[in-house]
């Protein structure tokens, strides 16, 4: 199927002028590359097996210069050792049109919300220890429940309830019922490869999406997202590792009189500082200069 994909856009897009390709597929990238035809590819995680493959022949070919690259954090700059070429990088981002035109005046009480994936260290593991210490709390998570492990633990656990994923346009309706919302990652992040560990370069589109929101968003402290995320400016950062902080903060935002506005505007200032539309300009200027 990727083959047949490569062709179907090349075939496509080789001969149309005034064209800007930007795209995620390395094979599709190296048959452009290889044809002098310039083209932008945008890259998220450290390549193995073949794809690490197929990205070696690319930059080794004497075309290369017609390759350019976005990669979604700098550490990805070591890994894929990739000095001689082109490349800029860029976090993902949030719509910020979207949520600006939704509101949400019924916010669910003492009810925490997650978004995304179930792979270990995502952090559906802190979320079920703070669940037994917080039994008066609900989490909802939205997400893929065939990436939950262990998923007979979770059955009698009263204030955890599992939902299906959304479509991306009933986001920020959804997002705004909530006042908190959780991003508690662990040191060691996998995803579907489970000899991908994740945690060094990440930009979690629903950390953009949290904080367009408005949501008080409380995160594991990382490193990886310390350029996005300010403790107590528009976020709370806590250490993975330690459940009785994440106890704290969740009672503290909760039990407190404060509405926090302070984190709340600067998580929206936040946002449009990452907006999809700022993401692009910094892309298009990229590819003209």
């Amino acid at each position: 199927s990727r083959i047949f994909f490569c062709f179907k856009v090349f075939f496509k897009l080789a001969f149309e002028k005034n064209k800007i390709i930007l795209g995620r597929s390395i094979l599709t990238s190296l048959f452009l590359t290889l044809f002098n035809i310039n083209n932008t590819l945008e890259l998220h995680h450290e390549l193995k097996s073949f794809s690490k493959f197929l990205f070696n022949m690319i930059i080794s070919l004497p075309q290369k210069k017609k390759l350019k690259l976005i990669l979604i954090n700098k550490s990805l700059i070591k890994l894929l050792r990739i000095k001689d070429l082109k490349y800029i990088v860029l976090d993902d981002g949030a719509d910020i049109h979207s949520f600006r035109s939704k509101k949400n005046f019924n916010v669910k009480k003492n009810s925490c919300v997650y978004m995304g994936s179930f792979y270990e260290g995502k952090g559906v593991e802190i979320i079920y220890e703070l669940s037994k210490s917080l039994p008066n709390t609900q989490f909802h998570l939205y997400g893929d429940f065939k990436t939950l492990k262990n998923k007979k633990k979770y059955s009698n656990i009263k204030n955890i309830k599992f939902f299906k994923y959304i479509d991306y346009n009933k986001i920020p309706e959804l997002l705004k019922s909530y006042k908190i919302a959780l991003m508690p990652y662990q040191s060691t992040i996998k995803v579907r490869s489970n000899n991908l560990d994740i945690s060094k370069y990440i930009s979690p589109l629903k950390m953009f999406d949290y904080l367009a929101a408005g949501n008080i968003v409380i995160a594991s402290k990382l490193n990886v997202y310390s350029h996005v995320l300010k403790n107590n400016s528009n976020s709370f950062l806590v250490s993975c590792k330690n459940i009785n902080n994440w106890k704290m903060i969740i009672n503290k935002v909760f039990n407190s009189s404060q509405n926090f506005m302070s984190i709340k505007l600067n998580a929206i200032n936040t946002a449009k500082k990452y907006s999809w539309d700022n993401r692009a300009k910094k892309y298009y200027n990229f590819i003209k200069n």
